[in-house]
């Protein structure tokens, strides 16, 4: 699970593809490369020109897994018992900076 921050890009507005196969480099270790990867934009995220940048990302990598600016997921922690966590994306929380309509 992230909390934001995800890539810190060469160029903060025009990400690349570079950028995105050094980030999620990190998460191709032999323990944790089929791990799901819930993840969610945070303040530094909030420049790119492309507002779906991090979300789009699933469609290179299937294990990141960010089906929106906010949603809800309940996680199964075993012996019938859930974890539930609300993802809210900092920029449309904190920032104001980007336009949703």
């Amino acid at each position: 699970m992230t909390m934001g921050d995800n890539i810190y890009m060469q160029n903060e507005t025009h990400p690349t593809q570079e950028d995105i196969d050094t980030v999620m480099a990190l998460f191709n270790k032999t323990h944790i490369k089929d791990l799901k990867i819930w993840a969610i934009r945070g303040n530094h995220d909030c420049k790119t020109v492309d507002p779906y940048f991090e979300i789009n990302i699933t469609k290179r990598y299937p294990n990141w897994q960010m089906p929106n600016f906010y949603y809800p997921k309940l996680f199964d922690v075993g012996n019938g018992k859930k974890f539930g966590a609300l993802f809210i994306d900092t920029c449309l929380a904190l920032c104001s900076n980007f336009s949703y309509a």
